[in-house]
């Protein structure tokens, strides 16, 4: 019987324990498999027999593993050694109840009436540790000529493996080591030393080498250490705790648990162009002895100053942007007291300004930022308080193609229109991850106003909390006149319009409104989320819910316009008079498609209102919406395309649970009347005739012109929302 190759799998164990070691540190010696309950066993043979399984075997936690241990032609089992623990000439071992890793080992010697005996000899190999861990098996041991003996070193908890050496020649920091196929005596000594840690840690604005954290060094190592001002605003003012003094670079001797501290403090530079070198009292006069694409650094302080970039393309920008109290304590103050903006972008400038916050602007257009035919980057700063009488209270764009991002633009106040931001006349700017909260406009646009065929992409925002108290247009979150935004992944929340578009509002308008979440929007007139009118806007794949409006459409309101409404979820909306989730009128046409309409609430029509508009209501699912007149849908005056749509469990206390249509009113095709809607009287009125497919069973569904119905519930002419004549669709003929 032949054996496999012992010297090979050798290797391959060492170097497989020494991955593990590099992985998971010296205090894991045969750590545990990823996942926590699985452990590993090591079995190995010497010469004149084998154990099987050999090598490596993943055993589960609590689990038994049985090791056979099998001798060659002209051999006898010599010893088996769990653990380093030797258990005799044993023909087998099962470890049962498995809890931590293990070791097997099994060596064989010649039958005595083997023609290959020998006198077995016998090697010694000694195994000795340092302080600070444990060699296992310890000291001297008697080794079969040509068997295995695997020993592990453990450190104790704050040391680690140092070295291992073999007959005094270092093997490296290895958890274990395997004499194979013993031919000789041999010593091992295990050396560990002591590790301890280094805190680095910063007061201020900077950095340290090593970085700040928890670092791990051997007991004796000296270690360089460095601060490192974040920039010319902050200088190093010295070391505390382990270190002290003001010496920069320096060491520290890791003889114990030590933790130091660099301490930044901020210099006497107050504004300086990083390029030159030269340093300046005012932002003003920085900029304008600046050149384009140099750096201009404004240190924290208040700066009483109305900026203009004059068309350079410099970068003006904090001590740092990414760090809210710099931003917060970096600060261009209008003193309120002029009519113009706080800062001003003019004549093609490209500048930059990042880190800062505008406040106390007082413009006509532009309170806090003015962008006249430019296209700055505004980016990370706060502006609050400011006023533009004609609008833009914290920025206005005019025929420019800015970039405004991840800025937070707050209670800000205009007279008139775009509280938080005005885009007009041609301006294509992108306004990206912006907090957008509490502006008002008087007009309208609270949040944001777009108009003369302005197309900015409007992506990532929040837009919360803001007013148009106008009762002429509206758009508290967002107002659209004339423009064609991108308006798409933003959270529009909490907004508020006197008259229409709580969330958005849209006039003479072809956007994309797409994969917005707009939530809990309120306005007095129409479209509590979104009002659309005078063009054929795509609204797709929002989350509109819970909006309220006072008019018609707590979700949507359509005035004349043939907006596509698609794959949206419009969910929980109200209106105190018509269409709770979609309110569609005055000569609308719109395209209402693969949506889902539920829990909506309205008198009229609780899930979609329809008057005098040539909808198309075309495979949505409309479910759960309530009202007193048509709880699904509401149909006045009007010929809607109704096909392929599923009026499940909609309940109105009035007539028509699924639909309620009018005397002036009628579903299409009007082809269907005998083998779709419903039948005529030979006056030509439509009846709700009793014991007819519009007269359902309890929990049957029924299709209805391509229609499926069922569960649609209403209280004509009986009590408790029953299922009597006409509660799928009621013609009010």
């Amino acid at each position: 019987m032949s054996k496999p190759n012992r010297r090979s799998f050798v290797y391959i164990v060492i170097l497989f324990l020494a991955i593990i070691f590099i992985i998971n540190g010296c205090n894991s010696v045969f750590p545990p498999i990823p996942g926590g309950n699985t452990y590993l066993i090591i079995s190995t043979a010497g010469l004149g027999g084998t154990i099987s399984p050999f090598g490596e075997t993943s055993v589960a936690e609590g689990s038994n593993k049985t090791y056979l241990i099998s001798p060659e032609e002209d051999y006898d089992i010599y010893d088996v050694q769990v653990d380093g623990e030797s258990l005799g000439a044993l023909e087998q071992y099962t470890f049962t109840n498995i809890q931590k890793n293990h070791t097997i080992v099994a060596n064989f010697s010649a039958k005595p009436t083997s023609p290959i005996y020998v006198n077995p000899q016998k090697y010694q190999i000694t195994a000795t540790s340092t302080a600070g861990g444990t060699i296992q098996p310890e000291g001297t041991f008697n080794v079969i000529k040509g068997g295995d003996q695997i020993f592990a070193m453990i450190a104790d908890p704050g040391h680690e493996i140092v070295d291992v050496l073999v007959d005094g020649i270092s093997v490296g920091a290895v958890p274990y080591y395997i004499f194979d196929n013993v031919k000789d005596n041999h010593t091992i000594e295990a050396i560990f030393i002591q590790m301890f840690s280094l805190t680095m840690a910063v007061s201020g604005e900077g950095s340290t080498t090593p970085s700040v954290g928890i670092h791990v060094y051997p007991a004796g190592t000296v270690v360089d250490i460095e601060a490192h001002p974040s920039s010319g605003c902050f200088s190093f003012t010295g070391w505390s705790n382990s270190v002290t003094g003001t010496v920069n670079p320096t060491v520290v001797t890791i003889d114990s648990d030590k933790h130091v501290t660099a301490t930044f403090q901020l210099g006497f530079k107050k504004i300086y162009n990083s390029t030159t070198g030269n340093a300046y009292d005012t932002i003003q006069e920085a900029i304008n002895e600046g050149n384009d694409w140099e750096v201009i650094h404004v240190c924290p302080g208040i700066y009483y100053e109305n900026i203009e970039f004059n068309g350079k393309s410099v970068t003006v920008k904090s001590a740092n942007p990414s760090d809210p109290s710099i931003v917060a304590s970096t600060i261009i103050d209008g003193s309120g007291s002029n009519t113009v903006a706080v800062v001003k972008f003019i004549n093609g400038d490209a500048s930059c300004l990042e880190g800062f916050t505008i406040r106390n602007g007082s413009g006509i257009d532009g309170g806090g930022i003015y962008v006249d035919e430019s296209s700055p980057w505004i980016i990370r700063n706060m502006i609050k308080g400011n006023t533009g009488s004609n609008g833009g209270g914290g920025i206005y764009l005019y025929k420019s193609s800015g970039h405004i991002i991840e800025n937070t633009i707050t209670n800000n106040n205009t007279s008139n229109q775009g509280g938080g931001i005005f885009v007009t006349t041609d301006s294509y700017a992108t306004i990206l991850n912006n907090i957008i909260s509490d502006n008002t406009a008087s007009d309208k646009g609270g949040g944001i106003m777009v108009y003369d065929s302005s197309s900015p992409i409007i992506f990532g925002n929040t837009i919360i909390n803001n007013k148009s108290y106008s009762i002429g247009m509206g758009g508290g979150g967002i107002c659209v006149d004339g423009g064609n935004p991108t308006i798409k992944e933003n959270n529009i929340i909490g907004n508020i319009a006197a008259k229409s578009g709580g969330g958005i509002h849209t006039s003479y308008c072809d956007s994309v409104i797409s994969d917005n979440n707009i939530i809990g929007n309120s306005a007095t007139s129409k479209g509590g989320g979104l009002y659309l009118s005078y063009g054929s806007p795509e609204v797709l794949r929002n989350k509109i819910l819970d909006n309220e409006v006072i008019e018609a459409g707590g979700g949507i309101g359509i005035v004349e316009s043939g907006a596509v409404i698609s794959d949206n979820t419009i969910q929980g909306n109200k209106s105190d008079s018509a269409g709770g989730g979609i309110s569609a009128s005055e000569d609308s046409s719109p395209y209402i498609s693969f949506n889902i309409i539920k829990n909506n609430d309205a008198p009229n029509g609780g899930g979609i209102n329809l008057f005098e508009s040539t909808a198309v209501v075309y495979t949505n699912t409309i479910v759960d919406n309530t009202g007193v007149y048509g709880a699904g849908m509401f149909v006045f005056n009007c010929f809607p395309r109704v096909t392929l749509n599923e009026f499940y469990d909609n309940m109105a206390t009035n007539e028509g649970g699924g639909i309620f249509v009018s005397t002036s009113g009628d579903l299409l095709p009007s082809d269907a009347r005998t083998t779709g809607w419903g039948y005529d009287d030979p006056t030509g009125y439509r009846l709700n005739i009793p014991n007819s497919f519009l007269d359902p069973p309890v929990g049957e569904e029924y299709e209805i012109a391509d229609n499926k119905f069922l569960g649609n519930k209403h209280e004509f002419s009986s009590p408790n929302y029953s299922y009597s004549e006409g509660a799928h669709v009621y013609f009010d003929k």
